[in-house]
């Protein structure tokens, strides 16, 4: 198994990287406080261990069978996206229905 070796990332945003991972044995270290949530998928052929390592951050034991192209993300962020869909498509219908409302009632007055 080789340690420290250099990987090509990409960070996307603070819950999500790409990763490109040549084929053999790594163990991956995310530097953030260990959370059961973070997930590694995979474009390739690999056998994946995540876990708490010593120094408690989240560490991924990994053999890949081939060169593949990997993303880790933090999958409570999905809840958190829909959730602000939500909010700002409720708000955008509040404010429609406000200024339907009131252009209603301003040609009732007169």
């Amino acid at each position: 198994m080789r340690f420290f070796s250099p990987v090509t990332y990409t960070r996307i945003s603070p819950v999500e990287y790409e990763i490109a991972l040549p084929k053999g044995e790594y163990s991956l270290v995310l530097n953030q406080t260990f959370h059961p949530l973070w997930a590694y998928k995979s474009s390739g052929n690999a056998h994946v261990n995540h876990y708490k390592n010593e120094l408690g951050m989240n560490e991924w034991r990994i053999k890949n069978i081939s060169e593949c192209k990997a993303r880790l993300y933090f999958r409570p962020q999905t809840w958190v996206n829909i959730g602000l869909i939500v909010s700002l498509f409720s708000t955008t219908v509040l404010i429609l229905l406000s200024l339907l409302s009131f252009s209603f009632f301003s040609k009732n007055k007169r």
